[in-house]
């Protein structure tokens, strides 16, 4: 429950800011939130297909993220974990 008291939180004061604000910060690197790990889960699931239902799953979770992303900044965040991470260093951490 802490966790969705902190969400709201966050989430709250980040909306406060200006869209130029928000376009300066980050809130951390999603280590999960990639095409990176949907590669990975793709090959899995040549193993065992629990990984394929694992795989839709993280692919609807990432489609939305996509949809939400360009309301709440001018950018689209967490489609590679790599590109994220070298894109995105030199801007602010939020918190």
């Amino acid at each position: 429950m802490n966790a969705v008291k902190w969400h709201f939180k966050e989430s709250k004061e980040s909306l406060s800011l200006s869209r130029q604000e928000r376009n300066k910060r980050y809130a951390h690197l999603c280590i999960f939130h990639g095409i990176e790990i949907l590669l990975l889960l793709y090959l899995l699931a040549y193993l065992n297909s629990i990984f394929l239902f694992i795989l839709i799953g993280f692919s609807f979770h990432m489609i939305l993220d996509i949809i939400y992303q360009p309301s709440y900044h001018d950018r689209i965040d967490k489609l590679s974990l790599i590109y994220d991470y070298f894109k995105f260093k030199k801007l602010k951490r939020s918190n």
